[in-house]
């Protein structure tokens, strides 16, 4: 449909799962695609699937904690392509866990891992997103940003810092940079497959995440990537400062 020709478009963590999609969708959109992450294999896989679909991806390899190498690569981008019309921020892990189960050192590990990153690299993109007319930031989320759930204190909590956040900076850059996030339920992805096979008995718990959702399924990273095609397209020109839930049913519960 080419909805996103030559939009100059930055994916965070798209070397995998929900980022890996959105590339790949992205490109084949007609955008010019840069993908950034700390896994150069990863990140050239995804530009191996962007190429064989006649698409084109640049990488970069960058740690999203990591203020020098996030400026370094937001200013290859500006330089490169002028400009930054939309940055999609993919990223991060979660680490089950209550109040006693939880590490102080896994605690503060998931803050930097979603909070810092997206606050480094929303400021690193700014500068380019104010050259485009069509400015959007898209953060990936979770259903667990806006409800709790047992056993996971830690990622409740910086998964409801990142809806908060989308909420202040929508209104912060009213106007002038559209900033709005998805917050899936459960998704198959490498990540979320790690935290199912390191149960005691994955099949069940595979079963059991499905069975959050009312409507009997988990989602794909490609159902989370065609929301995002919408969100980040002049389609939704008028949607700023929201936390959209897609997750089968599980929020309205």
């Amino acid at each position: 449909m080419n909805n996103l020709k030559n939009r100059t478009v930055w994916v965070v963590g798209g070397g995998s799962g929900i980022g890996r999609a959105i590339s790949v969708k992205t490109a084949l959109e007609g955008a010019k695609v840069w993908i950034s992450g700390r896994n150069i294999v990863n990140l050239n896989e995804t530009a191996g699937i962007i190429k064989r679909k006649h698409g084109s991806a640049r990488v970069s390899v960058c740690d999203a904690v990591d203020y020098l190498q996030v400026k370094k690569t937001a200013d290859e981008i500006i330089n490169k392509d002028g400009r930054i019309d939309t940055l999609v921020v993919s990223i991060g892990r979660a680490i089950p866990g209550s109040l006693l189960d939880t590490s102080f050192e896994n605690w503060k590990d998931l803050q930097s891992q979603h909070l810092d990153s997206l606050f480094l690299c929303c400021r690193q993109a700014l500068a380019g997103l104010k050259k485009s007319k069509n400015a959007n930031i898209l953060v990936i989320g979770s259903i667990f940003g806006l409800k709790g759930k047992e056993n996971r204190l830690a990622y409740c909590t910086v998964k409801g810092g990142v809806a908060n956040f989308v909420r202040a900076l929508a209104l912060d850059l009213a106007g002038k940079v559209r900033v709005n996030s998805i917050c899936p339920g459960w998704v198959q992805t490498e990540m979320s497959m790690k935290l199912v096979d390191a149960t005691e008995d994955p099949k069940a718990t595979l079963k059991a995440r499905h069975g959050w959702h009312p409507i009997g399924r988990g989602g794909t990273p490609e159902e989370v990537a065609d929301l995002a095609m919408y969100l980040i397209s002049d389609k939704a020109s008028w949607m700023t400062g929201q936390n959209i839930a897609l997750d089968g049913g599980y929020t309205a519960r």
